[in-house]
């Protein structure tokens, strides 16, 4: 008899985790996980779900799927995300302290760009992240990244710049994000933009005016906020994104 109870206590318990409603859970995360949820739009169970989520200095709602692996979480990563957002996309794989096989596209046009330089700008930034490992510093990464912003631009600035590309890696502790690119009228442009656990970020970007190139490159590249120096012109900046 102890053996059949024991037994139908595990079945009982088996089956109320497996489809533990991922709205209970919210319940229970408290108002600093709630308060960015939209209210109503939470479904599915804490292994396979959505919810809408309002990311903070957004001003639009985040429509997300998740699916959690149970057996992954032994390995660190179990949670299988698809982020969208107007004209983004994000899927991936996320653990703890830890991402694989992260694909993102993001439209640029949808982001909430305060700076006045930028506002109003097209083009699309698209990611692969083959891994990402961090814990109170980057530790190790490898993905690649390409972005179309300055070459789509060209009836706003007057200007045609380069597509750009690059690796993402890890470097003194921080996310590298290493791009280059040039275009046909002899604008090299080369940026690092170094990215932290802690929210800080780090961009030195170079644009090289090599002879011959057209006098709006320089115009464009003093509108951006770039400062003229023996390579051409630079663009250094740090703060918290």
């Amino acid at each position: 008899m102890k053996r059949i109870i024991a037994l139908a206590l595990i079945i009982i318990t088996a089956t109320i985790i497996a489809g533990f409603p991922a709205r209970w859970a919210l319940s229970l995360a408290g108002n600093q996980v709630q308060k960015f949820v939209v209210p109503n739009s939470v479904g599915g169970t804490i292994w396979r779900g959505y919810a809408t989520i309002l990311p903070p200095d957004m001003n639009y709602p985040v429509k997300s799927q998740f699916r959690i692996n149970p057996l992954s979480l032994v390995g660190g990563t179990g949670l299988k995300l698809n982020v969208s957002a107007p004209g983004s996309i994000v899927k991936g794989t996320a653990g703890r302290n830890q991402l694989k096989d992260v694909k993102a596209n993001i439209n640029v046009g949808s982001l909430p760009i305060t700076d006045k330089r930028l506002q109003g700008v097209q083009g699309q930034v698209n990611a692969k992240l083959d891994h990402l490992k961090i814990s109170e510093s980057c530790k190790q990464a490898k993905g690649e990244i390409k972005t179309n912003i300055l070459a789509v631009n060209q009836a706003q600035w007057q200007w045609e710049g380069p597509v750009l590309s690059g690796p993402i890696s890890c470097e003194d502790g921080r996310l590298l994000i290493n791009l280059k690119g040039a275009n046909e009228v002899l604008d090299v442009i080369a940026a690092k933009i170094y990215l932290s656990v802690d929210r800080q970020y780090e961009a030195d970007i170079l644009m090289d005016v090599q002879a011959g190139a057209p006098a709006n490159s320089a115009i464009v590249a003093a509108f951006l906020g770039f400062q003229e120096v023996p390579q051409g012109y630079r663009l250094y900046q740090k703060g918290t994104f």
